[in-house]
């Protein structure tokens, strides 16, 4: 997986969330993902996510065929936009007329239940812009807080929101802790840096309350990231049983070179060395070729 930052709503069972609620936090979700660029993955909630009910999955789906389920759930979902309807009527909609699954194929949206995740590449102005919806969101939620990991180092620290501040999740920092140790007690030695920069961060946290996001966030500038590839709904394409890409646009940045952990030579190695992988792990399977765009499609744009 490359480089990525998680989320996810902490339930509270004292409060139940409403399509009010869901309504202002993809609003904001919106405007984050139209006014900024993301070079891999916009943000938002995966549990509010939908794809096309393929014949082949679904067999009270209602699309012509599945070729073009795309195409027409993207027609439905404007048609409805512009009468005014929104997210959450739209997708009920959709649902109800066998357009569209739910993700996890969930029977009916769970407003209840929150959690997505981003990949931003090396691009840290994008782990800062995930970071600040999430703050935003909080916001809007008062009474619930949310965890935020991130798989490199923008964050100082895995962090819990609740209303626009954060405290670290010392918790989840002493489980790794704890992780780290077992696989060295069994003899596996390249952990132990990893757990020694663990039990750092432990000593500068462990006494730590609620904080500003940005006491937990390194610097970023913006302007270091203009060049970074920009990439498309698809970076793979597949055409009549033919694959193209372009490798470092695919894994670009998911090394950690901004940081200078490895020279940019390795990077771009190593970027190679992905790609292949993925590939091999997408493309070398027993599938016709409309299987491979069908459930690619249903991937990236579920």
């Amino acid at each position: 997986m490359g480089r990525t930052l998680h989320y996810e709503l902490r339930r509270n069972p004292a409060i139940t969330l409403t399509d009010k609620d869901w309504n202002r936090i993809e609003k904001l979700t919106d405007f984050f993902n139209k006014t900024f660029k993301f070079t891999c993955e916009n943000i938002g909630f995966n549990t509010l996510g939908f794809y096309p009910r393929w014949h082949k999955f679904f067999k009270d789906s209602k699309l012509h065929d599945d070729k073009s389920g795309w195409d027409i759930v993207n027609s439905s979902y404007k048609n409805l936009q512009a009468k005014g309807h929104t997210r959450l009527q739209i997708l009920r909609a959709l649902h109800k007329h066998k357009l569209i699954a739910y993700y996890k194929d969930d029977d009916r949206l769970n407003l209840q239940v929150a959690r997505g995740f981003t990949k931003v590449a090396g691009n840290e102005w994008n782990a800062l812009l995930v970071t600040v919806w999430l703050t935003e969101v909080s916001k809007i939620l008062t009474d619930n807080e949310f965890e935020l990991h991130d798989e490199g180092e923008f964050l100082k620290v895995d962090i819990i929101m609740k209303n626009g501040k954060a405290r670290p999740n010392i918790p989840k920092l002493l489980e790794r802790i704890r992780w780290f140790s077992e696989k060295i007690d069994k003899g596996v030695d390249i952990y132990r840096k990893d757990r020694d920069k663990a039990r750092a961060v432990f000593e500068t946290f462990k006494d730590c309350g609620w904080q500003e996001i940005s006491y937990f966030c390194r610097p970023v500038n913006s302007a270091d990231f203009n060049e970074h590839p920009e990439f498309t709904g698809v970076a793979i394409a597949v055409d009549n049983g033919k694959v193209s890409s372009n490798s470092g646009q695919v894994m670009a940045g998911f090394y950690g070179e901004y940081y200078g952990h490895i020279s940019e030579t390795e990077a771009k190695y190593r970027s190679k060395q992905a790609f292949d992988h993925l590939y091999n792990l997408l493309f070398k399977r027993k599938e016709s070729n409309e299987d491979r765009k069908n459930n690619y499609s249903a991937r990236s744009r579920g």
